[in-house]
């Protein structure tokens, strides 16, 4: 966000402000409704955020690390160098930045039996999705979930994760 503003010649809330209504207008279009709208400039967005994060915090969920990886721009995203295609982000093509940073850690990997359990255990074999449940995934080892960025590129802790599991 913070670089597509800038090649626009506007600050970062000002191009997320006109983007939110050129989303808005497309859902109204396709029929699109929700019960709720919500940004994570919000107020009661950031209060239920800082306290989620706390509580975790609190309880030794997250922690503090240096993280070193393959970074992505457009795509807002890491990768290790196994992931990459020639070089290039897999799933944009483009090329993307080495960068090392601190962040914080929310402790994926202490929940991978637990996930692996509870799909195998939900999953409805006659579904036609059922192979979209297989946790075959997970039998590699999980690793942490980087929760953070920092403030030089702009963008907000969990905020989707956050917003899909409340």
């Amino acid at each position: 966000m913070e670089k597509a503003a800038q090649e626009r010649g506007i600050d970062p809330k000002t191009h997320c402000d006109e983007m939110v209504k050129r989303f808005q207008s497309l859902w109204e279009r396709l029929n699109i409704s929700n019960n709720d709208f919500i940004r994570t400039t919000e107020d009661r967005h950031r209060t239920v955020v800082q306290k989620v994060l706390q509580d975790l915090y609190d309880r030794g969920e997250i922690y503090q690390a240096s993280y070193d990886g393959w970074y992505c721009v457009p795509c807002e995203r890491f990768w290790t160098e196994k992931d990459l295609t020639d070089g290039k982000c897999p799933d944009c093509l483009r090329p993307v930045n080495e960068i090392s940073e601190k962040n914080y850690f929310f402790r994926m990997s202490a929940y991978q039996k637990w996930l692996i359990e509870h799909i195998e255990s939900t999953r409805d074999s006659s579904s036609p999705v059922a192979e979209k449940r297989n946790p075959g995934f997970l039998r590699s080892p999980l690793e942490d979930l980087c929760i953070s960025r920092p403030k030089k590129r702009l963008v907000g802790v969990l905020r989707s994760l956050l917003i899909k599991t409340m």
